[in-house]
């Protein structure tokens, strides 16, 4: 039986919110990033690696921290933002996006994979 770990709970939350504000690029999330990073920084975690785009989308944001035991992967999910004209723009075609999506095969390549110890 897992025991709650508030200090893990709360690495996840700012590796979450480091990856949102990533993905956003924009002025108003840059304090949110650096205040996350330098969360996980004191918190003893590595740094997280910087976002990656999937498949060249300007909408899917990942985060990938590797600890020698595990690897946490933190998504972004839909941008929610209408308080300007260009984030209502943004959030409108990246909620356009979301019903574009189909199921596709994963898969992951040799080297990708790491014997859990």
């Amino acid at each position: 039986m897992m025991v709650f770990d508030s200090t893990f709970a709360r690495l996840l939350l700012e590796i979450c919110r480091y990856t949102y504000a990533a993905g956003f690029h924009d002025k108003e999330n840059a304090s949110d990033k650096k205040d996350a990073l330098k969360w996980i920084n004191k918190a003893g975690g590595p740094v997280p690696s910087k976002p990656t785009i999937l498949n060249g989308s300007k909408t899917s944001v990942a985060c990938i921290v590797s600890y020698p035991d595990r690897n946490i992967v933190s998504y972004m999910g839909t941008k929610t933002q209408f308080n300007t004209i260009d984030n209502a723009i943004a959030s409108s075609k990246d909620w356009t996006q979301n019903f574009e999506a189909r199921p596709v095969r994963f898969k992951l390549a040799s080297e990708q994979l790491v014997p859990y110890h």
